[in-house]
C-alpha cells in the first residue's frame, strides 16, 4: 500500500488521490492494541545525590532528573490511555517559555512507553527557519529505527518521495507525504500505540500539518500526538499561534500549560545532579528563578570556573571565587538587546530594575521603584515583551513568562554595575526606606 486517503476535504482529495491511484480502505490491524496502564508506575521523585568532588566528575554524564511536574503527566498519560483505548489519534500540547521543562516532558513520556514496552516512541525536532525542514522524514526513520532491517527501513522512507510524486501541487504533495508519514509509523508499530513527539512545533509548518491532518484521520489507528510549542517563538509566526490555536480548540486535544518549577521541586534536581551546602543550594535556586536549564547551566558555569570547593555539608563557593552571574543563555540575550534596540537607555534600566522585583512583579512596587530614580515608564516596551510572550500580565501586574530572560535582564544591569543601584531601590520601596540609607 503507497498511502491510504486521510481525511482531506474533497477538492484536496480529488487532486491528491487520481482514481487510477486510489487505494482501499487499510486492512484492520493483525495485532491487538497494547493495554496502557493506568499509571506509568511509582510517581514518587527518587533522588540519588551525588557526593563531593565525585559528583562534579559524574556531572554532565547523564542526563538530568524530571522533578515534579506530576499534574503535568498525569495529563499525558490519560491521554496516551485515551488513545490507546479509542484506537484513534489524541494530542498533548506543551506550551511555555524557553528552560522550564517542555522538551523534557516530551522525552519523559517517550521513554516511559519504551520501557514499559506499551508503544512505539517516535520522535523529531522542527527546525529554526532556515533550516531545512525534515519532521516527516525523521519520523519514518525513527519509527523503522529498531524494528526493521535496512533495506525495509530504506523502503519505507523511500515512500515518501513517491508518495509525493502523484500529486499535482505543493499542497496536495505536503497531503499525500503526510499521509504516507502516517501509513509507515502506523505499520512499524504492529499494533502498538504510536507516541510521536514533535519538538518546537512553531517553526515548521510542516509538522502543525501532519498533527491537524493526523488527529483529522479516523484510520490513523492508536496514536498520542506530543507537542510542544515556546511562547516566545510564537510572537512573530502568526500563521503558526493561529494553526495551534485551532489544535487547542479540538476535543481531542488537551493543551498543558508548563510554568516555572516550585522551588521545592527544583531543590530536588539540584540534589540529584550535585550535593551542596544549603547556602550555595540557595543561591542557586533564586538565580534559576524556577527553570530546570538555568539550574544545569549554573552548575557547568560554577564548575567550569572551579568555583566549588568540598566541604562536610557539600560543595560550597570558594573562598576568593569570583562567582559572578549564571551565564543567560546568548540567544536570551541576542533576543533581548535586539529588543532593546532604539529603545531610550532609562526604559531599558527601568526593565532591569523590575527583574530584581523578582519573577512576579507588582505594578505598585515597581512604580515606586523606579520613580526612586526618576526611571519613566516603558509601556511601548512592556507592550512588545507581552506580545512577545515574555511578559504574561497579571491583575496586579505581571510575570516573567521565561526566567533566562529575567536573568538577561539581570545581567545586563551588573555588567554595566546598576545592578547595586536596583537592589538599593527595591529594597527601600519595600521596607519602606530611603534608598540612600541602605
Amino acid at each position: 500500500m503507497l498511502f491510504r486517503s486521510m481525511t482531506l476535504d474533497a477538492a484536496l482529495l480529488q487532486r491528491v488521490v487520481p482514481a487510477t491511484l486510489s487505494r482501499a480502505p487499510p486492512e484492520p490491524l493483525a495485532v491487538s492494541v497494547v493495554d496502557v496502564p493506568e499509571s506509568w508506575g511509582d510517581e514518587a521523585i527518587e533522588v540519588v545525590g551525588q557526593e563531593g568532588l565525585t559528583g562534579l566528575r559524574l556531572f554532565g554524564l547523564r542526563q538530568p532528573t524530571l522533578v515534579g511536574r506530576v499534574a503535568e503527566r498525569k495529563a499525558i498519560w490519560s491521554a496516551l490511555r485515551a488513545a490507546a483505548e479509542r484506537r484513534r489519534p489524541q494530542a498533548v500540547l506543551l506550551l511555555g517559555a524557553s528552560g522550564l521543562g517542555r522538551s523534557r516532558l516530551m522525552r519523559w513520556v517517550l521513554e516511559q512507553v519504551h520501557a514499559l514496552g506499551v508503544g512505539l516512541p517516535v520522535a523529531a525536532v522542527a527546525r529554526r527557519p532556515p533550516a531545512g525542514d525534515r519532521v516527516l522524514r525523521e519520523l519514518v526513520e525513527g519509527a523503522w529505527l529498531v524494528p526493521a532491517d535496512p533495506a525495509e527501513r530504506a523502503k519505507a522512507v523511500a515512500r515518501l518521495p513517491e508518495a509525493a510524486e502523484t500529486a499535482l501541487d505543493e499542497e496536495a504533495r505536503l497531503a499525500v507525504r503526510i499521509a504516507a508519514t502516517v501509513d509507515a509509523v502506523r505499520d512499524a508499530a504492529r499494533g502498538r500505540p504510536v507516541v510521536i513527539g514533535l519538538d518546537d512545533i512553531q517553526w515548521s509548518p510542516t509538522a502543525l500539518a501532519f498533527a491537524a491532518a493526523t488527529l483529522r484521520d479516523a484510520d490513523a489507528g492508536p496514536m498520542l500526538l506530543v507537542l510542544t510549542a515556546q511562547e516566545e517563538g510564537l510572537a512573530d509566526r502568526p500563521a503558526a499561534r493561529a494553526a495551534l490555536d485551532r489544535l487547542a480548540a479540538r476535543e481531542d486535544v488537551t493543551v498543558v500549560e508548563v510554568g516555572p518549577v516550585p522551588d521545592a521541586d527544583l531543590g530536588l534536581l539540584v540534589d540529584a545532579l550535585v550535593q551542596l551546602e544549603p547556602m550555595t543550594h540557595r543561591l542557586l535556586l533564586e538565580h534559576a528563578t524556577g527553570s530546570p536549564l538555568l539550574v544545569v547551566r549554573g552548575l557547568e558555569t560554577w564548575i567550569g570556573a572551579g568555583a566549588l570547593t568540598e566541604t562536610a555539608r557539600g560543595l560550597r563557593v570558594a573562598e576568593g571565587a569570583d562567582l559572578g552571574r549564571l551565564a543567560p543563555d546568548a540567544a536570551v540575550e541576542d533576543e533581548l538587546e535586539a529588543i532593546l534596540a532604539g529603545v531610550p537607555e532609562a526604559e531599558a534600566w527601568a526593565m532591569e530594575r523590575a527583574a530584581v522585583l523578582g519573577d512576579v512583579v507588582d505594578t505598585a512596587e515597581w512604580d515606586a521603584a523606579r520613580r526612586l530614580d526618576a526611571l519613566p515608564d516603558p509601556e511601548a516596551l512592556r507592550e512588545r515583551l507581552l506580545d512577545r510572550g515574555i511578559l504574561r500580565a497579571t491583575p496586579s501586574g505581571w510575570v516573567f513568562a521565561r526566567s533566562a530572560t529575567r536573568v538577561a535582564l539581570r545581567h545586563r544591569a551588573a555588567r554595566s554595575g546598576r545592578e547595586a543601584g536596583h537592589h538599593r531601590a527595591v529594597a527601600a520601596v519595600l521596607a519602606g526606606g530611603d534608598p540612600a540609607r541602605l
